[in-house]
């Protein structure tokens, strides 16, 4: 499911936030210029994730600490 929100920033200009959330899927958010923009992100992003093709670009690496002790060394 997917929403849109107009907001509007401290010097007044109007922005666009479009949010992604579908079950069992991480949820993302990304911020548009155009409404038109944000409406593409969102076609593409569930579309993206519903055959499971969407990696988000902020994942999380997961490392332990013994992996940063060893690269130490």
């Amino acid at each position: 499911m997917a929403t849109i929100h107009r907001r509007v920033t401290r010097t007044g200009h109007v922005r666009y936030r479009a949010q992604v959330r579908i079950k069992n899927q991480p949820w993302v958010s990304a911020t548009f210029r155009k409404r038109s923009d944000a409406t593409k992100w969102v076609r593409q992003t569930e579309s993206a994730q519903i055959t499971r093709a969407y990696s988000p670009p902020n994942a999380p690496l997961r490392y332990r600490f013994s992996d940063a002790v060893d690269r130490y060394r």
